[in-house]
């Protein structure tokens, strides 16, 4: 994620989409989704991924509320590569990867020439001869390259040969008793292959090289050839029909797996990944050979992939290549399958499974989910892709979510901190600028903490924290005893006791402020700007943005509809999920949450509020009129709980409506 920059591109369920912003968002504790094919991604515990039920249904889900019930959904098979070239910009993998060393830069110990090209460029050939490196292939510590072939070596010349064409004479044959190799000791060869992304890594840390992600589909092709040749194996039944087969592919780089299986999905090709063998397990029938790490194997499913696989990729390896020539002329006649769908077992006989209704007319593939596990502390990054709030993280489908919350807390319906908080800001610059407390300057914080009884309601104010900007020379305790006298009683007398605390410039003078003290946005932002942390947020800016960005505008509509409910008195608390794709007008997914507070079903909550509330972008824009210039009032004070008549999603216009067909009196 790191290496993501604005104008790359990210697959999403619709093909290849741009990359409008990246950002890192700070350091967060990761949870890593496992599903049953072996796919994993690692995201923050309140991401939402998608996910599919049995009756159709598709929904949002954060990752730490996942089951063993749910399917998460997937990239399709075919997604990428195969349909979508035409769309990919020059700068997403439509041209090889290229590779330039200077040989002056290089000296032996006796001023001998450095031999190797200047110029390599990662084309087919070079693709394959990757796959042989990175799956059998061994990086010393030195400046030399093996690659090993063992005991069957029938494609050794081939190989050998698309070496001679770019590196005429340099790599060498190596024999053995059991084993025969190819060799390059060149220094420039292998700073080029570094350029490539092959790195020096031990088996269990073995990875895709980043070139291969960034080269045309040929290259890939080509590497997957390279990696299946080297460490893959072909098996067919020795039965009378031969109809059953697996090709398989083992490492003890779980990482390496999973990315290979991205990278079949491109071409229609689905797998799994089971683990194979622990550590320490005799290898084979004689015990002294032992596995010094796990073990995991990828495994190709179902015919419609082993024909795509002989289509696409196939092998170069004459005795692998005929037995899967063997098996597809043996299976000629053989019928498709789902075309990569995981299918989902019918709810009261796993017997019947309707494949074409889940399988045909979904944009996704299904998958079960399997566990999740706490991962390390991370950078955690946001992205805004083109045209699309979702997109593929390892081939797993994520969303940025559109929240909008309310709750009866204030007359604003807001969360009572942020509120507070909010009025007290207010107030800082209100005294400020009616010279009231005339030494203030302009720069200031505010913060609540709100004690709360045990049904969830505000019980008492137990700190506030004003820091304000001030002329130099005024005393501490002034400025302490003028600020609760005019600030914080004013606004907060009704909550505050004698335990609650109160902090004015706790760090001391602040006399410096505004850009030329502290400069530069936080991830703090997003959230004063919307629900002080009590709702939830997708982690999309509203600053900057346009309304025909639903990170701004459909928030707008959510908070609108959301506070319509709590208003009507459907519920004490609701927070309302949006969720859009590609070329679909229509959210993909509206979800409320009422956190147990709901006077109704939460469905026949959902119902009137799909019923009664624009979500649709453009109906959005025209029905709370978002085109106007009114966003700079939004800069300061939030853009909710506001009584500004140019806040149109304030407007509880809607809750005698919702009042009265919800049945409430």
């Amino acid at each position: 994620m790191e290496s993501v920059q604005k104008g790359d591109v990210v697959a999403t369920h619709n093909g290849w989409r741009k990359v409008l912003k990246a950002q890192c968002t700070g350091r967060k504790k990761l949870m890593e989704i496992q599903l049953a094919n072996g796919m994993a991604v690692e995201c923050t515990a309140d991401h939402r991924v998608m996910c599919y039920d049995r009756s159709g249904k598709v929904y949002w889900k954060a990752v730490s509320e996942l089951t063993k019930n749910d399917f998460v959904c997937t990239l399709k098979p075919l997604t990428c590569f195969v349909n979508d070239q035409a769309e990919m910009t020059p700068s997403a993998s439509m041209h090889p990867v290229k590779s330039t060393v200077q040989r002056s830069q290089f000296f032996t110990k006796y001023n001998h020439r450095v031999f190797g090209p200047e110029e390599l460029t990662l084309d087919e050939d070079l693709g394959y001869v990757t796959g042989e490196l990175i799956g059998d292939g061994c990086i010393r510590n030195d400046r030399s390259m093996e690659i090993c072939f063992g005991n069957n070596s029938d494609h050794l010349p081939v190989v050998r040969s698309m070496l001679d064409a770019k590196m005429p004479g340099q790599w060498k044959e190596i024999k053995s008793s059991n084993n025969v190799s190819l060799k390059i000791d060149s220094v420039m060869v292998r700073r080029h292959f570094e350029n490539f992304g092959v790195m020096q890594r031990k088996s269990p840390f073995k990875r895709t090289p980043a070139g291969i992600f960034a080269s045309p589909p040929a290259v890939i092709k080509a590497y997957l050839r390279g990696l299946f040749d080297s460490d893959g194996t072909i098996i067919i039944n020795t039965g009378r029909n031969k109809t059953n087969a697996r090709i398989r592919l083992g490492s003890s780089s779980l990482h390496l797996l999973r990315e290979t299986q991205l990278l079949l999905n491109d071409f229609g090709i689905k797998s799994s990944i089971l683990f194979n063998r622990p550590c320490g397990k005799p290898v084979g029938k004689d015990p002294r050979y032992r596995s010094k790490h796990d073990s995991y194997v990828l495994s190709i499913i179902g015919f419609e992939s082993f024909q795509r696989f002989a289509q696409e990729i196939g092998f170069l390896d004459p005795a692998k290549a005929a037995k899967l020539e063997d098996f597809k002329s043996m299976n000629k006649t053989k019928p498709c399958n789902s075309r990569g769908i995981f299918l989902i077992p019918h709810p009261n006989k796993p017997e019947l499974i309707d494949e074409r209704r889940i399988g045909k007319h979904l944009p996704f593939a299904v998958i079960a989910f399997k566990n999740i596990k706490e991962s390390e502390e991370d950078d955690v990054y946001d992205l805004e892709v083109e045209g699309t709030h979702l997109f593929s993280a390892n081939g797993i489908l994520v969303h940025n979510s559109m929240f909008g919350f309310a709750c009866n807390e204030t007359p604003e319906l807001m969360p009572m901190p942020i509120m507070l908080a909010h009025k007290l800001a207010q107030r800082l610059a209100e005294i400020r600028k009616n010279s009231i407390i005339p030494y203030l300057r302009p720069d200031g914080k505010t913060q609540v903490s709100v004690e709360y009884d045990s049904k969830g309601k505000p019980k008492r104010i137990d700190t506030i924290v004003v820091s304000t900007q001030h002329d130099d020379g005024i005393k501490h305790d002034k400025i302490k005893a003028d600020v609760i006298e005019h600030v914080i009683k004013p606004i907060c007398r009704k909550l505050i006791d004698d335990k609650t605390k109160i902090f004015v410039n706790p760090t001391g003078i602040f006399v410096r402020g505004g850009p030329y003290a502290d400069s530069g946005l936080t991830g703090r932002k997003i959230i004063v700007d919307t629900y002080g942390g009590v709702g939830r947020h997708g982690g999309g800016c509203f600053s900057g943005k346009d309304p025909s960005k639903v990170d701004r505008s459909a928030t707008y509509a959510a908070r609108y509809a959301a506070k319509n409910v709590v208003a009507a008195g459907l519920a004490e608390k609701c927070e309302i999920q949006l969720a859009y794709a590609i070329g679909v007008a229509e959210p993909v997914s509206i979800y409320i949450d009422t956190f147990g507070t709901n006077k109704i079903p939460e469905d026949k909550i959902a119902a009137l509020v799909k019923k009664h509330f624009p979500f649709k972008p453009a109906e959005i824009i025209s029905y709370l009129n978002l085109r106007r210039p009114i966003y700079r009032k939004t800069a300061a004070y939030g853009h909710f709980g506001r009584d500004d008549p140019d806040f149109t999603w304030e407007r509880t216009d809607k809750a005698g409506l919702l009042k009265h067909e919800a049945g409430l009196k």
